[in-house]
């Protein structure tokens, strides 16, 4: 397994504790993310070293089983879209997390297209993506934001030409950076 490690914020102590990954039977590769807000530009960042092929996408606050990961990778195997988000239930957290607050429009419309309730559900910030997903991302970004843009934020406001699958998980998750969000 290769891992792209997008760091900026504590990136020597992150650096330090993994160091190159042989330790742990992979090889990790550290990438400095650029000026912005949000992990969008982390993606970005982290393009040039990425190919052309799938990749799994996951924001580094936050904790799921792996079976999260081969709940993804089998929708993608089904169906070969752009991209595939995970929406974790939560019922506590999903009606004040950021992301239903920030999508709600097009969460609503995503939810009545695909025939569901999202009402107990948040996307989770882990996904599996493609290169339209990356060309999107890349053309997308200003060279920098105060303003936090996500990867989801460029996703959902581009449904018409990104092919975007969904993957709802029921088991545990664990969202560590913003406590006080929920």
């Amino acid at each position: 397994l290769n891992f792209i490690c997008v760091v900026r914020h504590q990136a020597r102590l992150i650096t330090d504790y993994f160091k190159d990954g042989t330790q742990l039977g992979v090889e990790i590769r550290y990438v400095e993310q650029e000026p912005g807000k949000g992990n969008a530009y982390a993606v970005r960042s982290a393009s040039p070293y990425l190919g052309m092929g799938p990749f799994f996408h996951c924001d580094a606050d936050i904790l799921f089983h792996r079976d999260l990961a081969l709940i993804l990778l089998d929708r993608a195997r089904q169906v070969n879209p752009d991209a595939v988000l995970a929406f974790g239930k939560d019922p506590s957290i999903a009606p004040t997390h950021r992301s239903a607050q920030s999508f709600s429009n097009v969460l609503t419309v995503t939810a009545e297209r695909l025939g569901v309730s999202l009402g107990q559900y948040v996307l989770m910030g882990v996904n599996i993506f493609g290169a339209v997903v990356l060309d999107a991302i890349t053309s997308q970004l200003p060279p920098q934001s105060d303003r936090e843009i996500s990867v989801s934020e460029i996703l959902l406001s581009n449904l018409d030409s990104i092919n975007v699958e969904y993957a709802f998980y029921d088991g545990p998750w664990w969202h560590l950076a913003y406590p006080d969000d929920f």
